[in-house]
């Protein structure tokens, strides 16, 4: 059976934490006073960030993980007002 890996936060954009314009970009978002590290792969979703600089966004992605800790890989953002 296939395991499902999905999930949606949505939150306020907090920070980068890599360089920005370098892939896989990093960056928090927080929801519910939770932090989450945001990683994107895709020259679109990074470009997008970095054109709007959002305050608010949903991210739908999938879990991944880095090492010793667990990203969520960005698959789709939304810039919300």
């Amino acid at each position: 059976m296939k395991q499902l890996n999905s999930v949606i936060v949505e939150g306020d954009f907090q920070h980068f934490t890599s360089k920005k314009g370098t892939l896989p970009m990093t960056f928090i978002v927080e929801c519910n006073k939770q932090h989450f590290t945001i990683s994107v792969k895709s020259d679109i979703i990074a470009e997008a960030v970095l054109k709007n600089k959002p305050k608010k966004v949903r991210i739908v992605g999938r879990l991944e993980r880095y090492g010793h800790s667990v990203h969520v890989l960005a698959e789709h953002l939304e810039i919300k007002a």
